[in-house]
């Protein structure tokens, strides 16, 4: 059970310019996981500034215990990071906005590389679907891909937009809208084998509400950025972990 040693994640954004200190332990050592972002946490204007960074990162990651992830924006995103030298670094993908059709897509570009582990993220509106879960478990169930499929990841940011709801960052995920969601998903999902890790935590200013989240099992995940999160973004969705440098 691989997935265990997932620990918290820590999403960092890929524009950070310590990243590479962050990736080899110099800071944030106790990290088991880390999930260096291309996506929500970088805006558009600065994604290739990310892939650049990335780049320089890369060759240089020293080989250490801590499991270290891409979450790339898109498929072509994905064939970008999988030409980059040391790309063999890297454990596996984060795979956002997961949808049957975008799964193919990202499971084709992977095809004849290393045996990089995944972690698709449910946070579309297919995630209230049943059908649509069951048709996602059966292609997740097949001997190509099941292998390779870590866990699976549920964006709790995007799926309580697509309720409307904004979330009160003195209530656990599971007091939300999004609770009886989380449930069927792990219905859907556990009993085949496949784990699901928690909507990560964002209200740090709010340790009860964190040491709540933490009672229930389960891998958690933060994220590190550098900026506080847009008003738009605040108190809304998945809990993410703002950890900001003093």
């Amino acid at each position: 059970m691989k997935y265990l040693k997932l620990g918290v994640s820590l999403y960092l954004p890929c524009t950070r310019h310590d990243l590479l200190a962050l990736a080899n332990g110099e800071r944030h050592a106790e990290a088991r996981s880390l999930i260096f972002c291309t996506e929500d946490a970088v805006r558009d204007d600065e994604l290739e500034r990310s892939i650049r960074n990335l780049a320089a990162v890369l060759p240089m990651l020293a080989p250490r215990p801590t499991l270290r992830f891409i979450r790339v924006r898109g498929p072509e995103v994905l064939r970008r990071a999988l030409a980059l030298p040391g790309i063999e670094r890297i454990d596996g993908f984060v795979l956002p906005k997961i949808t049957r059709p975008k799964l193919r897509s990202y499971l084709d570009l992977l095809e004849g590389m290393p045996p990089f582990e995944l972690m698709p993220t449910i946070e579309t509106i297919d995630a209230f679907d049943p059908a649509e879960m069951i048709a996602l478990r059966s292609l997740l169930c097949e001997p190509a891909v099941r292998p390779r499929i870590l866990s699976l990841r549920i964006g709790g940011n995007d799926l309580l937009a697509l309720l409307g709801v904004r979330r009160s960052p003195e209530r656990t995920i599971y007091q939300t809208a999004l609770g009886p969601l989380v449930a069927q998903l792990a219905g859907y999902f556990r009993p085949h084998g496949f784990n699901l890790t928690a909507p990560v935590f964002e209200g740090l200013r709010h340790p009860e509400v964190l040491a709540s989240e933490v009672d229930r099992p389960g891998p958690r995940a933060v994220r590190q950025d550098r900026r506080p999160p847009r008003a738009d973004q605040r108190d809304r969705g998945d809990v993410f972990g703002v950890l900001r440098r003093p």
